[in-house]
């Protein structure tokens, strides 16, 4: 039977040669789970660094923040928390650039609920903040809304609520 790690080492392999970006990144990012469950933790870092490496590259905004959402939740469920928290602020970033107002309320509020679902209690206070600032600059009313009463319902699920004001006007 082949090693654990030379299994892993294979698909790595496999997985870098796939062109498409997203796809790459989608590819790797699934190895970094499993190779965290597996207890090896320094490979996952350094296939997650890959993994954010394709992703930073998707040219589409809401695909990369798709695929960056993907990848901080797996970080968080893996149990790489310090690794997550640059992978959501990078995710705001992307998601601040997606042009269409409800698509980039639906971002938000998956942000929100991802970071909700990482158990990221003192650090997710200041990236709930910048969330809540992103989600403010949106121009249409509704998705504006959206988002905030997203984002409010995600902070409230996350025990936060003291520490963390969301106000819709």
């Amino acid at each position: 039977e082949v090693p654990l790690e030379e299994r892993f080492s294979r698909k790595i392999e496999r997985a870098e040669k796939i062109k498409d970006d997203w796809s790459r990144a989608y590819a790797l990012n699934g190895i970094t789970y499993y190779l965290a469950e597996a207890h090896l933790e320094e490979r996952a870092v350094a296939v997650f660094d890959k993994s954010i490496a394709a992703a930073e590259k998707i040219k589409d905004d809401q695909s990369r923040a798709t695929a960056l959402a993907n990848i901080a939740s797996y970080l968080a469920g893996a149990h790489l928390e310090e690794k997550a928290v640059p992978v959501f602020e990078k995710l705001i970033v992307a998601a601040e650039k997606i042009k269409d107002d409800q698509s980039r309320a639906y971002a938000l509020g998956d942000i929100a609920s991802s970071l909700a679902g990482a158990h990221l209690k003192e650090k997710a206070v200041a990236v709930f903040d910048k969330l809540i600032v992103a989600a403010e600059k949106i121009e249409d009313d509704r998705s504006r809304d959206y988002a905030l009463a997203n984002i409010a319902s995600y902070v409230q699920e996350s025990g936060l609520s003291d520490r963390i004001r969301v106000s819709i006007k």
